[in-house]
């Protein structure tokens, strides 16, 4: 599963979650390390 798709379903389920929560919750539950600043480019784009 690609980022950008992880990205979407965290937000689908908080989407008062911002980028560096996301980053967070990407790390603690899907133990894929990622930067904030990528996270934040790829939520633009979404």
């Amino acid at each position: 599963m690609l980022i950008g798709e992880k990205i979407e379903e965290i937000h689908q389920q908080d989407p008062d979650k911002g980028y560096r929560r996301i980053r967070d919750d990407l790390e603690r539950y899907h133990d894929i390390h990622v930067n904030d600043k990528r996270v934040l480019r790829i939520c633009r784009k979404k």
